[in-house]
C-alpha cells in the first residue's frame, strides 16, 4: 500500500513537469459569455434528448472532468457554482473553433487559459493529471518525526 502511495505521488509529480508549461495552466473553471446547454451525458448533437438546462451569461462552473473523444472539440463535465443553476452538474461543449465557443476557461486564479496550440493534447494531459490526482490519497510516514520548538520566541 506504502509503495502504490508513493508511485501515485511520482506520477503526479511527472505528470506536473511532464506538462511543461502548459502544466502550470491547468483548466479550473468556465465562465459564459453566450447561452449554451447543460446535458446529462456527453451526447452533443442537436438530436440528442438530454438537454438538463440552458445556461446564461455569466453563469461560472467549476471543471469536473472531460471528454476528449469528441472530433470538433471537448465534452467538459461541470458543477455550476455561480448563476441561476447553483449545484445543477453536467456536460458542455468546448468547440476547437474559437469563433464557435460561447465560454472560456480559466485557471484557479481566473485568468483565462489560452489551449489553441495542441489542443486535444492539452486536454488528454489534463485529463490523465485528473485521474492521476483523484487517485493519490497522500503520503504516510513510517515513523513519527519530533519536531524542535525554539522556546525563546
Amino acid at each position: 500500500m506504502f509503495n502504490k502511495k508513493i508511485t501515485d505521488l511520482f506520477l503526479v509529480l511527472a505528470l506536473i513537469f511532464g506538462l511543461g508549461a502548459e502544466g502550470w495552466k491547468s483548466a479550473d473553471k468556465i465562465l459564459l459569455g453566450g447561452r449554451v446547454n447543460l446535458r446529462s451525458s456527453p451526447s452533443f448533437s442537436s438530436s440528442s434528448k438530454n438537454v438538463l438546462k440552458t445556461l446564461t451569461p455569466g453563469t461560472q462552473a467549476k471543471i469536473i472532468s472531460y471528454d476528449t473523444k469528441k472530433k470538433y472539440g471537448v465534452g467538459i463535465k461541470v458543477e455550476v457554482t455561480e448563476g441561476p443553476n447553483k449545484g445543477k452538474t453536467g456536460w458542455v461543449y468546448y468547440h476547437k473553433q474559437k469563433a464557435r465557443r460561447t465560454f472560456v476557461l480559466q485557471d484557479h486564479k481566473g485568468k483565462e487559459v489560452q489551449v489553441e496550440n495542441n489542443f486535444h493534447s492539452f486536454f488528454k494531459k489534463a485529463l490523465d493529471y485528473r485521474k492521476v490526482v483523484e487517485r493519490a490519497k497522500g503520503i504516510r510516514t513510517t515513523a513519527d518525526t519530533p519536531i524542535a520548538l525554539d522556546q525563546n520566541q
